[in-house]
Parts: structure tokens; sequence; C-alpha cells
């Protein structure tokens, strides 16, 4: 009986034991809940992948982890140095990284120290010689291992910032095993002075709304947001009064001293470099180009959010124009690029830049487009008569180029793009188009210098001065190619109808603007070749009265040249053909310019810069300037 106790206790242990084993089964799942699984990790959950996991299983540290995690990276540490198998140096990464992340309510020196390691074990990862490049191509862990670079990156520098420390300073960091010296490259080329920002902030951690698209392209480094409010003896900035501050889309990346394989190192240096992500996007890491991180969007979005443009803005700023004159300027969003082609948009009537927001943020989306172009906005309330609107943004651009260029040898000062949309487009034309001699001779009998302009001489000066700037000019040379949208070439009927005749009569001009209408039209009658109405002191031709389909300022735009290359976009609406067709504002034969290089019709209203069709045009147009453009310009 004692005998077959004996083999009944651990005969009963042994069915207990093996009830403890588990249960097998399997269920049909979706290939979403199969990527969800094997993507998780701790930048998404806030817990560690599955390959993590795994690993600890593996190595026997799961229970440790749950209990103590700086010992858990130490033993993960000396595992990997025992085994030298890369694998161990995700766990070390994402503990370390959700470690960091826990430590930055409690330590933020403890936490930077983390969030350094997890940067040097990634670094560490990402660049072994695996002497194998199709297996490195495929590694799943390798872009999960770059996201915690990347973020830990970005972290590190929040961190850093936060203490309010020069950045010449050298900080030290300690872990377990290895005591990190932490410094910032200067004495390079490619990189750019710390402290030109006064702040930065992690695209990582900012979610925008009101831009249709987003572009963000995948690489190394942390994408950062670089922000300086608009300081004036900037060098590289046109000082405005539109643009609070730049926003700029900028990648740091840490570079650590090399290690042996995955031998121990106690010390080990590490340097901070910040990129210009306007400037370069790319480098060369182990003699191979690798893209940073970039996010073009999201500093455009933090822009936006601070100005809350918008173009009802543009349409009361058109009825007070002898109030907003401080409203006229040419600005930039990016700081001046010589190696650049300037694009320059120009809004249209009742609009402001706001207009372009959409099309300019899918332009530089296109990493042709942005490594080719840089994007420069006038602004003016538009109702300014259209031939000083134009004659300004003339000043503002020689202005601008005897800030940057003054010797005109960048590629930025001799070749040029103007896009226009709307009565923008006639400001566009007056720059380029090419009288005989000039436009006031179109205009008038005798030269500007015989026109009675007042009784005094200062009032006379500046009355010629005006009507010079406006009138007599040549064309710009260092613009090569135009873009005309929804241009109302042959005028409007909006300029004639009850809501034109109503903001016209609503707009007030300035006074001196007023004054030399007045003069030229009512004392010099026989010196002009059209009739000029009843002008008064209190009632000069606006911008709507000059969009009208008889003015004779449209009239004898229509017949002088344009000497470079042109194209059109024109909305048609719903029209099938271009017989009788308007984009509601303009019909087409207004809008049609039989001299253009190419004619794209959009099936939109007057407003289509946002519409798919007429930013892919433009799109074309600068990728074939790309190609196209003069060889002594290049």
């Amino acid at each position: 009986m004692k005998n077959l106790s004996r083999l009944v206790s651990p005969l009963i242990f042994l069915l207990l034991t093996s009830a403890c084993t588990a249960t097998f089964s399997i269920r049909r799942a979706d290939t979403t809940t199969f990527y969800k699984k094997i993507t998780s990790n701790a930048l998404t959950e806030n817990k560690l992948s599955q390959l993590s996991q795994q690993q600890l299983r593996l190595l026997d540290l799961d229970k440790r982890y749950k209990e103590d995690v700086p010992g858990t990276i130490d033993a993960l540490e000396q595992k990997l140095v025992e085994l030298n198998q890369p694998m161990i140096a995700l766990p070390i990464i994402e503990t370390s990284y959700l470690y960091a992340k826990k430590l930055e309510r409690k330590d933020e020196t403890e936490s930077a120290a983390y969030y350094l390691l997890t940067a040097a074990y990634a670094n560490d990862y990402l660049r072994q010689d695996t002497g194998a490049d199709l297996a490195t191509r495929i590694d799943p862990v390798g872009p999960i291992v770059t996201r915690f670079y990347n973020s830990a990156v970005a972290r590190l520098i929040l961190l850093r910032q936060k203490k309010e420390l020069s950045w010449d300073r050298e900080l030290v960091f300690f872990t377990p095993n290895t005591r990190f010296y932490l410094t910032t490259e200067r004495d390079n080329s490619n990189v750019f002075e710390p402290e030109y920002f006064d702040k930065y902030e992690s695209s990582f951690e900012i979610e925008s709304t009101g831009l249709v698209n987003e572009y963000v392209k995948p690489g190394i480094g942390a994408s950062l947001v670089g922000i300086r409010s608009n300081k004036p003896k900037d060098e590289n900035f046109l000082e405005n009064r539109t643009i609070p501050a730049i926003y700029s889309p900028v990648n740091a990346i840490i570079y650590f001293e090399e290690r042996n394989a995955w031998e121990p190192i106690e010390e080990r240096s590490a340097k901070i470099h910040f990129y210009d992500l306007v400037r370069s996007e790319d480098i060369y890491l182990d003699d191979t180009l690798i893209p940073l991180q970039s996010d073009f969007s999201t500093p455009f979005a933090m822009l936006l959010a601070k100005v809350q443009p918008s173009t009802l803005k543009g349409f009361f700023d058109s009825f007070s124009s002898h109030k907003r004159l401080d409203l006229l300027e040419l600005f930039m969003i990016d700081r001046y690029d010589p190696d650049k082609i300037p694009v320059i948009m120009v809004h249209g009537l009742f609009s402001n830049p706001a207009t372009f927001i959409q099309m300019f943020n899918d332009l530089r989306g296109v990493e042709e487009i942005r490594k080719t172009y840089q994007f420069w906005f006038y602004r003016y309330p538009t109702g300014l008569p259209i031939a000083y609107s134009s004659g300004q943004l003339r000043r503002e651009i020689e202005e601008l180029r005897a800030k940057f260029d003054p010797e005109g040898d960048d590629l930025a000062s001799k070749d040029m793009i103007v896009i226009g949309h709307s009565m923008g487009g006639l400001l566009t034309k007056m720059m380029v188009h090419k009288p005989k001699t000039s436009l006031w001779d179109e205009l008038a009998t005798v030269p500007p210098e015989e026109l009675d302009l007042g009784d005094s001489e200062k009032e006379r000066e500046k009355a010629l001065a005006r009507i010079n700037e406006m009138f007599v000019y040549k064309p710009l040379p260092y613009i090569s190619r135009v873009a005309f949208i929804a241009t109302p070439h042959g005028g409007s009927s909006i300029s004639t109808d009850f809501i034109g005749r109503l903001g016209s009569y609503l707009t007030t001009l300035p006074k001196f603007i007023t004054k030399t209408a007045t003069h030229v039209l009512t004392r010099n009658k026989d010196k002009i070749k059209f009739h000029p109405g009843q002008y008064t002191e209190a009632r000069a031709s606006t911008s709507i009265d000059q969009l009208a389909p008889d003015s004779p300022l449209l009239l004898k735009m229509q017949e002088i040249p344009i000497p470079i290359t042109h194209h059109s976009i024109v909305g048609i609406r719903d029209a099938k053909t271009t017989e009788r067709a308007s984009d509601g504002i303009v019909p087409y034969d207004s809008a049609h310019l039989a001299t253009a290089t190419s004619e794209k019709l959009v099936q939109e209203g007057h407003s289509c810069l946002e519409h798919p069709e007429t930013i892919l045009e433009v799109k074309r147009i600068l990728r074939l300037h790309r190609l196209e453009r003069p060889k002594n310009r290049s």
C-alpha cells in the first residue's frame, strides 16, 4: 500500500502540472490585426514591441523587467557583449526609451541620460557592418530602431533646451555602464549655429489641422521646428511685417564615438549636429547618402496657427487701402537661398497671400521642386490702382536683390518665376511686358515732365516720381517665366456690375494717389489719349474700375507683347467647351492668351488655386523650367 501511495503522488503531481500547459488554438484574423501586432512598440503604445518582449523572455529577464528597469538594462548590455547578438540592442533601446520617458517628471538629467543611451544603441545598431546590403534593406528592425533614434534625439534636445544652457557647454551624462560627453558641432559647413533659433519644437509632438496634405520625408535624425522671432539685421532673412517669426524645418543628428562591435565602452563622446532642411535634406554616413527625417508641413502649420491668415481680411483691407499701405510688401517664410530660383506668388482682388496656402504646401511637398525653388509672396491692399501695386512690387524685388545680392551673381538674382492669380496676373504682366518705349507713351502724347502736376515744385516732383514708377519702366530682365491663373487680361464684368460698383465706391485710396490722378486727368486732358471721365479728388480710379473691359489701361496692355515664356491656367467651371465659358468672374475670352506657351483648362470657378488640376499644372511648369532654364542663368 505504501508503494502504491508513492506511485500515486508523483502521478497526481504530473497530471496537475501537465494541466498547466498552454491550450493551443487558432482563429481567423485580418491583415490589419497582424500588422498592428508586429508594428506596435514603445513609440506607438507605450509598451515594448513583441520582438523586445520575446528577447526578454529568451534571456530570462522578463520578470526582472517588471521590478527593476535599470537593472534589466544593465543585464541586457552585458548579454549583448557576451552573446554578440545585435537583436539584443532592440530591448535595450525600447526599455531605455520608456524609462527615460517615465523619468522626465522626476529627474530630467537622468531622463536625458537614458534618451542618450537609446540614441547610442540605435546608432550602433544602424551603423553595424552587416556585410549584406539586401539583408540590411529588408531588416524589419531597422525602421523601428531608426524611429527610436529620431525620437530619443528630439526628446534629449528639448530637455537640454529646457535647462537654458549654452550650446557651447559640454554636458556629462551617466548610465550604468557608460559616461557620455555631449557637445555641439560648429566647425562644419553643413551645419548651422543652434543659437540662430530662439526655440526648438519636435514635429513628432505637434498635431495640426488646416492643411489638406502633410509632407514628411522618412529618414534619420530628429525632425524639429526651429522658431526665430523676425529680428531686424538678419542677413539671411528679409525683415517684414507679415511674418512675426520664422518657423523652419530643422533636423538634428547625434554622432557617437565609434565602438568595436558590441564591446563595452566606459566613456563615449557624442556631438549634436543641426541641419537646415531648407538647404540640405541628405547627409553622408559611412560614405552612403542617407536622407534626413524631414517635416515640411508642420513648420508651415505652426506659422499659420500663429498668424491665422484669412482671405476675408484681404476683402476688408481692399476698402481701406489708404490706411493699409503697411501691408504692401514682398516677404519670404524661409531664409534667402542664393542657389534656388525664386517663385513669386501674387494674389488677386479682395484677397491676400492666404489664397496660396494649399498650393504652396503641395509645391514644397515635392522634393525636386523644394530643392530647386524658394517661394516669396507679395502682399498689397488690392483697392490700389493696378499700376501702383505693380510698381511697388517691382521696387520690392529690386530692394530685395540689393540686400542679398548687390553684385547680381546669385542664381536667385538671375532667374525668377512669377505666378499671378486674377488681378495679380495683371500686376505680373506689367513687370514683364515690353512696350515700344514705355506704357506711359501708350497712354499720353507728352512725357510726364511736360504735365501740369501741381502748384508747388515739391508737389510736382513727388507726382512725377509716382508716374515714372507706375508707367515709365522696362521689363525686369531676370523674370524668365510667368504663369497667369484666372487672369482678366480683357477685363471682367465684375467691375461694372452692382457688386463691383459698390466695391469701388466703398474703396478709399491714399490721398497722394487721388491727388496725382486728379492733377493728371483734370489739368492735362489735351495730353492724354483717352477720355478721362469725371475724375475729382474724391473719386479717382481704383483697381476695380481698371478691371472694366473698356479700361484704357487694360486695352493698351492687351496690345503690348510679352517677350518671355508665359503660361495660362483658366477656370471654365462646368463648361464642356470654351465657347461662352467662364470661371464665374473672368470669361474664357478674357483669360485666354493666344501667345501662351501652354493653356490649361480647369473645371473650376475663379478660386481655382486649390484645385488639384491647377496645382498639378503649376508643378509641371516648375519641372519644365528646371529642365529648360537658360544656361546663362544657371
